[in-house]
């Protein structure tokens, strides 16, 4: 190889570099991963399974009939706010119901709740009175606000149950059968916490909150791989 042919291909080697440093500095400072990108040019945006679906093998949106969620809070949650349970199963239905999924109207659930004493019941109880095919029980158990040892940081922290029954109907009656079970942690943000100063703690709680709701819901919808970036 001469000395001309050399330098040339020299050449290319360094505007390859740089182009490759170009297209790192670019993806850094809008926050995705080089590695993610580099992958979808070549493999595309695969779809992900829900869990609910890979566990169970059901296509919840395939099904003829509606499902119902109801959400559960423990008491000192209700006492700070008592409107998060509804507030939750509302954000959940609207992103199963963006994914094809049919839903029971929320109003409808929350009404059979008060006319229930403002118990929810037994799953049994809810598949006597809607003709649902499955009824998703999430229950709060754990659920905070405030960085933990920094009170004047947010950040959000919840956890809990997720349980789902199938609604069968044969000789036996209506009845609800169980074919799903999990728990579920979350942390918002889950790097560095918010200070109190920079925003105001309704407008934190709103975003934690949707952060919840799009974590539970996406048990139940399948989504594309750039959701998680």
């Amino acid at each position: 190889m001469d000395a001309v042919s050399k330098r040339r291909r020299s050449l290319k080697v360094a505007r390859f570099s740089m182009l490759l440093f170009a297209l790192l500095l670019v993806f850094s400072a809008s926050g995705c991963s080089f590695f993610f990108m580099l992958g979808k040019m070549f493999f595309g945006d695969p779809t992900i399974p829900s869990e609910f679906r890979s566990r169970t093998r059901i296509r919840l949106a395939k099904q003829d009939k509606p499902i119902v969620v109801v959400c559960t809070t423990p008491e000192f949650v209700q006492a700070e706010l008592p409107a998060m349970a509804f507030d939750l199963t509302e954000g959940i239905l609207r992103r199963l119901k963006r994914h094809g999924i049919p839903i029971v109207n929320p109003d409808k659930v929350a009404t059979w709740i008060d006319d229930n004493g403002g118990e929810v019941g037994s799953p049994g109880d809810l598949a006597q009175d809607f003709d649902a095919s499955f009824i998703v029980m999430i229950d709060i158990e754990r659920f905070r606000t405030m960085a933990e040892n920094s009170p004047s940081m947010y950040q959000g922290n919840a956890s809990g149950a997720v349980l789902v029954y199938q609604v069968v109907d044969d000789d036996l009656g209506r009845r609800a059968q169980s074919v799903y079970s999990g728990e579920f942690r979350t942390t918002y943000p889950p790097m560095n916490p918010i200070s109190r100063e920079s925003m105001e703690k309704k407008v934190f709680q709103k975003r934690f909150m949707d952060h919840l709701a799009d974590q539970l819901a996406r048990q139940f919808h399948d989504h594309r791989l750039s959701d998680d970036f």
